[in-house]
């Protein structure tokens, strides 16, 4: 059996590579904190690395999105990131409907978990700093549910995280 390493930059070479291939074992493990979906079998060394179909580089929302939808497809992930604990920042993320169509696709809880967390934006208010003269206004993003599938959203980082 092949094994995989994908960093998660990799994101969409990776939905293509879902599309050519099928495993059935199921497991999820950080890195510095092992968390499994199974129960550890008596066998299995503490001090032993798991086998893993899969091995993603990265535990950001592009590493942890690529991580559930692997698991969704049964195979075992394990999470590679040299944290130990994330902290939670303030900045706030902005997603396009169409990033949240491929999660829809991908994963439909985690999308769920996301869309619950985040806040829809209708109008979005660009102005400069130096001429308050300067002022763009665009007031028709509470349109992009009917246009595109999925609002634009805006989400805490930390809760984005929290949410995959």
């Amino acid at each position: 059996m092949k094994r995989h390493i994908i960093p998660s930059l990799s994101f969409f070479i990776a939905l293509f590579f879902l599309q050519l291939s099928d495993h059935s074992t199921v497991a999820f493990s950080s890195l510095s904190t092992p968390v499994s979906s199974k129960a550890p079998s008596e066998s299995e060394d503490a001090n032993k690395i798991p086998i893993v179909d899969v091995a993603v580089v990265g535990a950001g929302p592009s590493g942890l999105a690529l991580a559930h939808c692997l698991i969704d497809r049964g195979y075992k992930v394990k999470i590679l990131e040299r944290r130990s604990t994330f902290r939670p920042v303030g900045s706030a993320v902005f997603l396009h409907p169409f990033a949240l169509n491929s999660l829809k696709k991908l994963s439909p809880g985690v999308a769920a978990n996301v869309m619950e967390a985040a806040t829809q934006v209708g109008t979005v208010t660009v102005k400069s700093l130096t001429n308050t003269k300067n002022q763009a206004v665009f007031d028709k993003f509470d349109k992009a549910p009917g246009v595109f599938g999925s609002p634009f959203v805006t989400i805490k980082f930390w809760d984005l995280l929290q949410s995959l």
